[in-house]
């Protein structure tokens, strides 16, 4: 998603703070709180996010009606729940995963814990298709299977909580800052 799109996403009320080296720290603030979020391009059409929110409700103006785009997300800490296009239910607990994608994602969260912390990874499915990293080309995947498999007809996937997910995600909660970059591309 270019910086642009992400910018429209949110409500008016996000600011850049710092931008450098595919790395861009957003603040969002309303009058429930404020939320971080840290983003990294890692390659094309593959993004990280990093979300920190100390508020009780949070906006986005969903502007990227793209059924090719994935959202993966992962709960670290605080709950977030919302309700989605397909007009489904989504709350994501401690440990909890989510993939869906973004012409289903919630114009509007909740943080009923006043804080959620997590991570996103956003997967632009055409732009990996074609410039697909090296890994995957060489393992035979189809980056189209992953919307077929986990979101066919507009559904969103959930899981909760298992010690195969925290085994995802854990690691990249505490990478150290020379090794992100490297990092982040060999894990997502």
């Amino acid at each position: 998603m270019s910086e642009q799109q992400f910018t429209d996403f949110f409500d008016p009320e996000i600011q850049k703070i710092v931008s450098e080296d595919g790395c861009s720290i957003y603040r969002m603030k309303n009058v429930t709180g404020e939320g971080v979020i840290t983003r990294y391009e890692i390659l094309p059409g593959i993004e990280l996010f990093y979300n920190d929110f100390h508020m009780s409700d949070g906006q986005n103006q969903n502007k990227l009606p793209h059924s090719d785009v994935l959202e993966i997300n992962h709960c670290r800490e605080g709950r977030e729940g919302s309700v989605l296009q397909s007009g489904s239910c989504l709350y994501l607990g401690e440990g909890d995963l989510s993939i869906h994608t973004m012409d289903n994602c919630a114009s509007e969260m909740s943080f009923p814990l006043k804080h959620y912390r997590g991570i996103s990874v956003v997967l632009d499915l055409e732009l990996v298709s074609e410039n697909p990293p090296g890994i995957l080309t060489e393992s035979g995947i189809d980056t189209a299977d992953f919307k077929n498999k986990f979101c066919a007809d507009g559904s969103c996937f959930v899981m909760r909580a298992k010690d195969d997910i925290e085994h995802i995600f854990s690691e990249l909660y505490s990478v150290p800052d020379r090794f992100q970059k490297l990092y982040f591309m060999l894990k997502v």
